[in-house]
């Protein structure tokens, strides 16, 4: 399935799309000319599997939505965020759960009006250090949640200590692989001299 051509002849004036359990593949390019759009979303219900938005990553273009305020795309299979998600600066909620994300554009910590992230059920194993300034930058955020999630970094011992405080310990421990596993890298690479390692919108 893909967006109807419909959708694009409103694009001055359409402030919501829903494009809901449309079995859609992939979001055009287009997207991005909707200038005046505020509510977008791509959603399915958790175990929903008919009807399920399959959509690997959102287009770049999206970084062109400026008024652009709640973002919700989730169980859609979604597996990236472009950066460009860091010019959407109108963005209040941005809401990706139950997807197949493994991290997240540092970018993300450039919107200073972000009030809820929700990033929960991915496989993100490591959220960039940059988020710890949102903490500063965005004044009105009251929720971000990232349970079930395999975090790496930050440990879980300190994810499970809330964002707030999680963000505090991410300001002071930027990010760095594991001494153990930068020395095993190391010793193979001597070893082996070598460095190869390498507006509701339905259409069924």
């Amino acid at each position: 399935a893909s967006v109807p051509r419909a959708v694009f002849t409103a694009a001055a004036t359409l402030r919501v799309l829903r494009l809901d359990h449309n079995a859609l593949t992939e979001l055009p390019a287009q997207l991005g000319e909707l200038r005046n759009l505020e509510e977008f979303s791509a959603d399915a219900q958790p175990g929903e599997t008919t009807l399920c938005n399959a959509i690997p990553a959102l287009p770049e273009s999206f970084g062109q939505l400026t008024k652009l305020k709640k973002l919700r795309v989730c169980n859609a299979r979604l597996m990236r965020l472009h950066s460009s998600i860091g010019n959407n600066q109108a963005l209040e909620v941005l809401w990706v759960s139950n997807n197949l994300l493994t991290t997240l554009p540092p970018t993300i910590a450039l919107l200073s009006k972000l009030e809820t992230v929700i990033v929960s059920d991915n496989l993100i194993a490591e959220l960039p250090h940059e988020l710890s300034s949102l903490k500063n930058t965005a004044k009105r955020l009251e929720k971000f949640e990232y349970v079930n999630n395999p975090l790496a970094y930050p440990p879980r011992s300190v994810a499970e200590d809330g964002w707030r405080l999680m963000f505090d310990w991410m300001a002071v421990h930027p990010n760095e692989p594991p001494p153990t596993i930068q020395s095993d890298l190391s010793s193979l690479l001597t070893e082996n001299s070598f460095h190869d390692v390498v507006v509701a919108v339905g259409f069924r």
